[in-house]
């Protein structure tokens, strides 16, 4: 997804990859991403798929901000 802001972009490429029809997001942060931003990342998968788990973790990668896995 293409949009002019990051958390958007996750949220719609969740729901093109199906989020809403699935049980838990695992979200890995990269290397730069602040805490906070991950907390409103997080905070807007559960907004936008409500009963959606949704794990954060470090994932330590350089060059995206995010990698999300959907089960």
């Amino acid at each position: 997804a293409a949009t002019a802001d990051l958390e958007e972009a996750l949220v719609t490429g969740l729901a093109v990859v199906g989020a809403a029809d699935s049980e838990l997001v695992t979200l890995y942060t990269g290397a730069d991403l602040p805490r906070a931003a991950a907390a409103r990342a997080e905070a807007l998968i559960a907004a936008r798929f409500p009963g959606l788990e949704v794990q954060v973790m470090a994932g330590g990668q350089p060059h995206y901000a995010y990698l999300a896995g959907v089960e």
